[in-house]
């Protein structure tokens, strides 16, 4: 009857943390597919707004080949940290300020930088309203390791939190089971055992306490 009960119960554990597991898996790689998504959405609206802000700026001071002024705007784009290189061109691509920073981010950061490639980079052709033609343009790189670097992390989070949840949640759902259900029905497989091997006698089958 022991036996029984043990073989039952650790086949029964191995199936639940093992289902417990795949499902943590399953619903963590379903939340990176929305969290890109959500992060794509979000960085690509930042970045729009970072850049329209920007424009009337650059387009002045492209306009006016003013390096001074070209160095603040630069400046100013770099108060994010989104940016990680920006560039201000005259009309003759002569560069009137730039300015670049290193990126520091883990070898994990660069796995999910195709999906946030189009991205970058990001041209944007000056105009001034007292000129008709072009007069320069601002070119923008967007750190996308870092983008990368958020998702990765919230991923793996999520995906030891998931396992870990899943995993307790099947503990006790198992304990239930072992109690209300597995022995049960090992004590009534046991009895009727019994009875088998006994045709000569009459055995009274005794009702389990938790039925």
């Amino acid at each position: 009857m022991i036996n029984g009960n043990n073989k039952i119960s650790v086949k029964l554990t191995r199936i639940s943390v093992g289902i417990a597991v795949l499902l943590g898996i399953l619903i963590s790689l379903g939340d990176l597919l929305i969290d890109v998504e959500v992060q794509k959405t979000r960085s690509r609206a930042s970045v729009d707004l970072i850049v329209n802000a920007v424009s009337p700026l650059a387009s002045k001071v492209a306009y006016e080949l003013n390096a001074y002024s070209a160095e603040d705007v630069v400046s100013g784009l770099f108060a994010f940290p989104i940016i990680l290189s920006a560039e201000i061109l005259g009309d003759k691509d002569q560069v009137l300020a730039r300015r670049t920073r290193s990126a520091d981010h883990t070898a994990l950061a660069y796995l999910l930088n195709w999906t946030f490639s189009e991205l970058e980079p990001v041209q944007i052709v000056l105009k001034h309203k007292n000129y008709e033609k072009p007069d320069g343009q601002l070119n923008v790189k967007i750190d996308i390791e870092q983008i990368s670097a958020q998702v990765i992390n919230r991923f793996f989070t999520n995906l030891i939190f998931g396992i870990v949840r899943n995993v307790a949640l099947a503990i006790v759902l198992l304990f239930f089971f072992q109690k209300f259900l597995t022995k049960p029905i090992v004590a009534l497989s046991n009895e009727l055992s019994n009875l088998r091997l006994r045709p000569d006698k009459v055995t009274v089958i005794k009702k389990s306490e938790n039925h």
